[in-house]
């Protein structure tokens, strides 16, 4: 996983040819979390996965909503795994993105609220809805849809 110039985030692997797959996924986070990612390229890599086609309102997706092969049902393709995101929201944190981190844990937990025992699942869907419109209030970092 190599950064990318014209998107400032990071190639999500290499094809056969040794040519960077430019899919948007939720791995960069995993980069921020082990504290590999230079500090002057968190930022952008923060804001890339707090945008709406990553951001669910529930959690950072695995997968960006813009992709073909965006399914919020799939296991890789969209769902939002909660324990992707405590690491992501850790490498937020990290690098000093602290708001955001919170972001996640709240809305992390208030999914939890909707299942049995407030037990979260392995994954849940990431779909799009209208759960973005919450989040409009001043201050708040996540996306208004």
């Amino acid at each position: 996983m190599g950064p990318v110039e014209e998107t400032g985030f990071y190639a999500y692997a290499l094809d056969g040819a040794k040519r960077k797959v430019l899919t948007v996924a939720s791995n960069p986070g995993h980069c921020l979390w082990s504290g590999i990612v230079p500090p002057e390229r968190a930022g952008r890599v923060v804001t890339r996965l707090m945008a709406p086609d990553m951001w669910s309102g529930w959690g950072i997706r695995t997968l960006s909503a813009r992709h073909p092969s965006y399914n919020p049902y799939s296991y890789q393709c969209g769902s939002v795994w909660p324990h992707d995101n405590a690491i992501i929201a850790l490498g937020f944190k990290r690098y000093g993105y602290a708001a955001e981190a919170a972001c996640i844990a709240r809305d992390v937990s208030e999914a939890a609220s909707h299942f049995l025992l407030n037990q979260l699942p392995e994954l849940y869907a990431g779909g799009l809805g209208g759960r973005l419109r919450f989040h409009a209030a001043a201050g708040d970092p996540r996306p208004s849809a």
